[in-house]
């Protein structure tokens, strides 16, 4: 039996069936993202003051990335409507310029955004133990300007086999540059691997000719 309208528009919408499909495809999506969207906004609006990270990603690249998408959904819409006119020499120059896109996107995603993430290395303070590491976080200076406080201390850790091996009493920690400079607006969007730290049960020590910062298993 032939399925109607699938390639003739109905009398009555004018419509055929490819085009409600892609209807109903985008109405699942809205549908999907908009429950996204409202679980992350309660979750956040939820959070206790200082337990919601931010300032992690890069701005920049993440605003490069979102043009370079952008720019691929233009290019792959002169390629169907070149196609459609029959004039192939177009397509395929809108087409490579589309897969070109993509490429960019998976390169700067797999190669440098996501290791970076997978390396990022953080460990919450206990309440009792902030005021000790009060140099480093700077809640007192957020109090004064009515900003939530920091209770989390974050860097790049370096050897990972300290989180399976039990006998490495140290995690090498390249912190991030906020916990250098705490009480500066600009440190307030972390970068990483600013300074070298090594912590662990016995604490968290600068390099050799600074105090060092004691972090017990116990506080954190």
């Amino acid at each position: 039996m032939e399925i109607p309208y699938t390639v003739t528009a109905r009398p009555d919408t004018g419509l055929w069936n490819a085009k409600v499909g892609i209807w109903l495809f985008l109405a699942s999506e809205v549908m999907l993202f908009g429950g996204l969207f409202s679980a992350y906004i309660f979750l956040r609006l939820d959070a206790e003051p200082g337990y919601w990270p931010h300032g992690l990603l890069n701005v920049p690249v993440g605003t490069g990335n979102t043009a370079i998408l952008i720019a691929s959904s233009v290019t792959v819409v002169l390629a169907w409507a070149a196609l459609k006119m029959r004039q192939f020499t177009r397509y395929k120059i809108y087409m490579g310029i589309t897969i070109l896109c993509g490429v960019t996107f998976l390169v700067v995603k797999l190669a440098y955004e996501w290791p970076q993430k997978f390396e990022h290395f953080g460990a919450y303070i206990k309440p009792s133990a902030l005021e000790k590491y009060e140099p480093y976080l700077g809640n007192k200076h957020l109090l004064s300007e009515g900003l939530p406080p920091r209770v989390e201390i974050t860097g790049h850790l370096h050897n990972h086999e300290a989180l399976h091996d039990a006998r490495i009493k140290d995690y090498e920690v390249g912190l991030d540059p906020i916990y250098t400079d705490p009480t500066n607006p600009k440190m307030d969007r972390p970068h990483p691997r600013a300074s070298l730290f090594h912590g662990g049960a016995h604490g968290l020590r600068e390099p050799d000719g600074f105090p060092a910062l004691n972090v017990e298993y116990g506080e954190c």
